[in-house]
């Protein structure tokens, strides 16, 4: 893998890299024809507090002393790829407000793997001193497991606005193992295998105000630039938006019209089609899930911001129209025949997968999976 692939695959995404895939011609980015990460969603599993609405959206904002669960989202040749079976390592490292994603575990190359040490777990508690904050405790490994969790700890770099990076490194099965595609990437290598899979996901923290207005209560005597006023002024977390379904129905391909009702299917789900049928896939959120939010200016000036969907289509076998859309009412037409990069002239065990991933501008992320099963023409 060339310098060149390598800083282009870390490039211009803020929520996940990697390095997979990176021969002469790159594939469309669509298509799942090599194991890659398409996402990665970070919730609050064990909150300080039990959350006050029973269907508010889940949260994907943590406060120091929570504990978050990471799932990762992996596409392969057969759709979903379980993350078990990559046998995944899982990175921890604190990255300050002005750091991109990859700079902080970066930073530390060259470093043998045995020479980090395991994530600490801090002590639940709000016994906080501000004139002793300890310092963030630096890389750490989170383990080898599919699905790892991470208590997030209170520190400088949180109390100072930072977040966590997390590093997700794996090999394939039959292919370069993930302890070595650890040890090379770790010592600082760029001639990375490309079977090697890199995934890279910034764990949000905040708002500290919810922290110290919980401190308050519990009789913590706060100094004055941290003491919460007015808890009506307090944002909410960031939240997950939701997909509340993903229908299909038949496009006349003449007219380009759609024909028919729309069908919904079921997470997971199947859907029947025969061979050279164009369908129009819809997935629906409402505009609701969108959160606003304040962001503050270089000159400190404070304004409001809208979140805005943003939509990625992912398919196995076929031609669809568009890898990307940013609509509540995200649409896709997907045709059943052939594709210019396609090896096979038609899909594996006549099915094709499908997965929808949908991004709401900050740390919310929700999919959809589904398949279509292709039917021999009469």
């Amino acid at each position: 893998m060339s310098r060149s692939h390598l800083i282009s695959s870390l490039a211009g995404t803020s929520a996940l890299c990697l390095l997979v895939g990176c021969g002469d011609s790159l594939p469309d980015v669509a298509l799942l024809n090599t194991v890659r990460p398409l996402a990665a969603r970070v919730v609050v599993t064990e909150p300080l507090v039990p959350e006050e609405d029973p269907d508010a959206a889940p949260r994907a904002q943590a406060l120091p002393f929570e504990t978050v669960t990471v799932t990762p989202l992996i596409g392969g040749p057969e759709g979903i790829v379980d993350a078990a079976t990559l046998a995944p390592v899982w990175f921890a490292c604190p990255l300050s407000p002005t750091q991109s994603l990859y700079g902080c575990i970066s930073s530390q190359f060259p470093i043998a793997r045995d020479a980090i040490p395991d994530c600490e777990t801090p002590a639940f508690g709000f016994e906080l001193d501000f004139s002793e904050v300890p310092e963030p405790q630096g890389l750490c490994q989170l383990g080898q497991t599919a699905t790892p969790s991470l208590t997030i700890p209170f520190d400088f770099n949180i109390l100072s606005g930072g977040g966590i990076e997390l590093t997700m490194i794996a090999g394939v099965p039959g292919g370069t193992s993930t302890q070595t595609c650890a040890d090379i990437l770790l010592s600082g290598d760029i001639d990375v295998p490309d079977d090697c899979v890199l995934l890279l996901q910034r764990v949000t923290v905040g708002p500290l105000e919810r922290l110290f207005a919980l401190a308050e209560e519990f009789g913590v005597v706060l100094p004055e630039e941290f003491a919460v006023t007015d808890l009506d002024d307090i944002p909410d977390f960031d939240r997950h938006p939701r997909i509340s379904s993903v229908g299909a129905q038949p496009v006349d391909e003449e007219g380009g019209e759609t024909t028919g009702p729309i069908v919904e299917i079921p997470e997971a789900g199947t859907f029947a089609a025969t061979y050279g049928t164009v369908l129009r896939f819809n997935a629906l959120t409402p505009s609701s899930e969108l959160q606003t939010f304040t962001v503050q200016s270089a000159n400190g000036e404070i304004r409001e911001a809208s979140e805005a969907f943003q939509g990625a289509w992912y398919h196995t076998w076929g031609t669809l129209q568009s890898g990307a859309s940013n609509d509540a009412v995200s649409f896709n037409d997907f045709s059943l025949t052939v594709g210019s990069q396609d090896e096979t002239e038609t899909p594996e065990g006549d099915s094709v997968e499908f997965i929808f991933v949908l991004r709401d501008g900050r740390s919310g992320v929700d999919w959809r999976t589904w398949s279509v099963e292709a039917l021999p023409l009469p």
